[in-house]
């Protein structure tokens, strides 16, 4: 117990010391006092030394409906980041990052990425900065209908590789401004 007189502050010094691999984040410390419990919540990672510790935001892309011109020109492409982090105390080989759509209406390719090529990903500076790359994450689908894909990274991450991040898009023809749909009949 500590006795803090009024106008005064103290100060705790709280230990980390997991016996596991893990993330640690829904952990709270309670102070008892006599106006109640007060809860602060703590936070923390732990690692094997010498290995990377790779985590991916987000798992999941959903780049929406793209509208497809109606002169057949190119759509403007989608590009959404997928941040890939290095929890770990040194260095994260990505090794082969490899992009495919799994299915879709035509056999092209509608997911692309800028990285295409082995990289790298700095070990973490502290906890709470770990090293970061960002993958763009391009959407162009030239034919409409449903899009699936993937990016799969493998990784010197020991435990977690290959990784997937999975991708979804869809694809419609754009109507001209000036038809109505009412105007649309089928006889």
């Amino acid at each position: 117990p500590v006795e803090i007189a009024g106008g005064s502050a103290s100060t705790v010094q709280i230990q980390f010391a997991p016996t596991e691999v893990g993330n640690y984040d829904d952990f709270k410390i309670g102070i008892i006092s006599e106006l109640g419990v007060m809860y602060v919540q703590v936070n923390g990672t732990s690692f094997i030394a010498g290995t990377p510790d790779l985590e991916i935001d987000p798992m999941s892309v959903n780049f929406g409906t793209v509208f497809l011109p109606m002169d057949g020109s190119a759509p403007e492409a989608v590009v959404m980041p997928v941040d890939i982090a290095n929890y770990g105390d040194v260095e994260l080989a990505v090794a082969s990052i490899v992009t495919s759509t799994t299915s879709a209406p035509t056999t092209a390719t509608a997911f692309m990425t800028d990285k295409t090529e082995a990289f790298a990903v700095a070990a973490q500076a502290s906890p709470t900065a770990p090293g970061m790359a960002t993958v763009n994450v391009s959407f162009l689908p030239m034919d409409p209908g449903n899009f699936n894909g993937q990016i799969v990274l493998e990784s010197n991450d020991p435990d977690e590789s290959p990784a997937t991040v999975t991708l979804t898009g869809r694809a419609a023809v754009t109507q001209p401004a000036s038809v109505e749909t009412e105007d649309w009949m089928l006889y």
